[in-house]
């Protein structure tokens, strides 16, 4: 059962992370090459006919979007779905915390590489670590709980940070997750891969690390560190795709059944094409497909993680 949604509601976003985006950007989508917020919502309601009952909005950056609070509470209301999520950079959490718990949101992921101001601004292209870090306290005062925050570690950039990060998730009490350095994008180097393993080395070096029970949305196998709260591990090809739930649903309308697949299944042409019920059969269709994905000819695809959301 594929029942975990995606959905990237913009390609743009505030930071320029180097493992992200190419120093010189990246061409944006027109105002008429994105779906529009009825045009997701629709999809939506198509999705959740099929089995789908978890949700994620992505981006680039979703707090970016205008009407980002009004897609969650319409995702909230569509019958079926149960969970609606959010991943965020963070920078604009601090302001949005309250609207996002009114509006419904169940549950937040945020980036954050680095707990040094200078490594932040290297790293995203932005001086804006103190505005995570708000962020981050204000949504969990607004009453977000089990907040996760992603951590890529890649060698010699902040590997030396680990057990640092570590602490912060437990000072306050947040889900950490640590993931590697993807190697399917134009801005692979392999001199800064990290490998979950070593960082699994260096968690039992320093503490007791058993399975945990705690589980999520995504592919993040979780652990105890001395018997606190959870942290996650992310491997990024093969471990996850034998196992992989997730349907992805680009800023452009593209449905793409794999994160290394380049191109995907327009819908938004379809859109004005066909009916609900059509457009769910050629959805459905689609969606068969994913069972016979050839995971190592997906692998060295060339994608940028800024255009599909993760």
């Amino acid at each position: 059962m594929y029942n975990y949604l995606r959905i990237s509601v913009t390609d743009q976003c505030n930071l320029r992370c180097t493992y992200c985006t190419p120093c010189c950007g990246l061409d944006l989508y027109r105002d008429d090459e994105k779906l529009s917020s009825e045009q997701i919502v629709r999809l939506g309601r198509i999705f959740a006919g099929l089995g789908v009952t978890r949700v994620r909005f992505t981006g680039g950056e979703p707090l970016l979007r205008k009407d980002i609070l009004s897609l969650v509470a319409a995702f909230k209301n569509i019958p079926g779905i149960e969970q609606v999520h959010l991943t965020t950079n963070g920078i604009l959490l601090g302001k949005m915390a309250a609207g996002l718990k009114q509006a419904g949101l169940d549950g937040l992921n945020v980036s954050l590489d680095t707990l040094v101001k200078e490594r932040f601004k290297a790293l995203t292209g932005f001086d804006g670590l103190s505005d995570v870090l708000t962020g981050i306290a204000l949504a969990q005062k607004t009453g977000f709980e089990n907040i996760k925050v992603n951590a890529v570690i890649m060698a010699g950039k902040n590997d030396d940070e680990i057990f640092d990060l570590i602490g912060f998730f437990k000072q306050h009490n947040l889900i950490g997750r640590f993931i590697e350095f993807m190697a399917i994008t134009p801005l692979w180097d392999e001199q800064l891969y990290f490998s979950i393993e070593r960082i699994q080395a260096l968690c039992r070096s320093r503490y007791i690390v058993e399975p945990s029970l705690f589980r999520s949305l995504g592919p993040a196998e979780y652990y105890s560190l001395d018997q606190t709260q959870p942290i996650g591990f992310i491997h990024t090809v093969v471990e996850n795709c034998q196992q992989c739930s997730r349907l992805r649903l680009s800023a452009s309308g593209k449905l793409k059944i794999c994160l290394y697949e380049e191109q995907g299944l327009s819908l938004k042409p379809l859109l004005s094409e066909m009916t609900d019920s059509e457009l769910a059969v050629c959805i459905s269709e689609r969606i068969k497909e994913k069972n016979k994905i050839d995971h190592q000819f997906f692998k060295n695809r060339q994608i940028y993680m800024s255009q599909i959301g993760g």
